[in-house]
Formats: structure tokens, C-alpha cells, sequence
């Protein structure tokens, strides 16, 4: 993974979990 992600999910507060659940999350509802 990215250290930019990481930095980014810590940033606002998330979880490593809490991002990644985020970020496939936005991947998915798309379909």
C-alpha cells in the first residue's frame, strides 16, 4: 500500500480497517 493512503486514512481519523472498509466500499457501490 501507498504511505500517501495510509497518511490520508490516518489523517481523517480512520482506522487502517476503517479505511480499506471505506475504500472498497466506494468500489463496489458502483456496480
Amino acid at each position: 500500500m501507498s504511505k500517501d493512503l495510509t497518511l490520508l486514512f490516518t489523517g481523517s481519523g480512520l482506522t487502517v480497517w476503517e479505511g480499506l472498509i471505506t475504500f472498497l466500499g466506494a468500489l463496489i457501490k458502483p456496480l
